[in-house]
């Protein structure tokens, strides 16, 4: 397509997005995608892109995937804590590499110890193990306790789905796919990523400061 002969152009345009979307969306469609009969309607979901500073959130899970969702909700302020009898290479790295400026959030790794399940004050948790016995209880627990959860790969047992953001200083895009394809989600983001430049976060902050100064005159 058009679009492949122009994807490593910097001068990508919002046209060039649409033929992306176009082109891919089956590409990276998941077996829920195409199992619909089965999954919970996303209407019912909650869509949450956390500001999470300070937020305690607790993530089950050692691998690829738990560092992802940890790196995220650290990347929103967040207070992490990853629980596994594991932890990958990728999970490590980013708790070695964890930023000490205050206003960032903190990683935690800590040892699951038998098959007791501790939220330990969590207010949002991600499960991202490949065990659905355990997930199942980690969900069932969490909406006992009135806490929100999100379960990787299983939109059956979420209350929320995180989306993919685009973030130019106040300007945030959220895209999700309710659980569907992940993996497109991403790779949307990224396109848009191209499109929007770094300068549209400068000009809102400076249309925010003369909004500011507007509203104290009227006063």
């Amino acid at each position: 397509s058009e679009y492949d002969r122009n994807r490593h152009n910097k001068n990508v345009t919002i046209l060039d997005v649409r033929e992306f979307v176009r082109d891919n969306a089956l590409k990276f469609g998941t077996r829920e995608h195409r199992e619909q009969s089965g999954r919970r309607d996303n209407n019912s979901m909650l869509l949450v892109a956390p500001s999470g500073k300070g937020v305690r959130c607790r993530v089950f899970g050692g691998g690829e995937v738990a560092a992802r969702k940890a790196k995220t909700l650290l990347d929103r302020g967040a207070h992490v804590t990853c629980v596994s009898r594991d932890f990958s290479t990728a999970l490590i790295n980013l708790k070695r590499g964890q930023s000490p400026k205050r206003g960032t959030g903190r990683l935690r790794l800590e040892k699951m110890q038998g098959n007791r399940i501790s939220l330990n004050g969590a207010r949002l948790v991600v499960v991202a193990t490949s065990v659905r016995g355990f997930n199942v209880r980690v969900a069932r627990l969490c909406r006992r306790k009135k806490i929100f959860v999100n379960v990787a790969d299983d939109p059956k047992l979420c209350d929320f789905y995180a989306p993919a953001i685009v973030e130019r200083g106040p300007l945030q895009i959220a895209i999700s796919t309710g659980g569907t394809s992940p993996l497109f989600a991403r790779r949307l983001r990224e396109e848009f990523e191209k499109v929007i430049p770094d300068s549209v976060g400068k000009v809102l902050e400076k249309a925010g400061r003369l909004r500011q100064k507007r509203m104290r005159v009227k006063k």
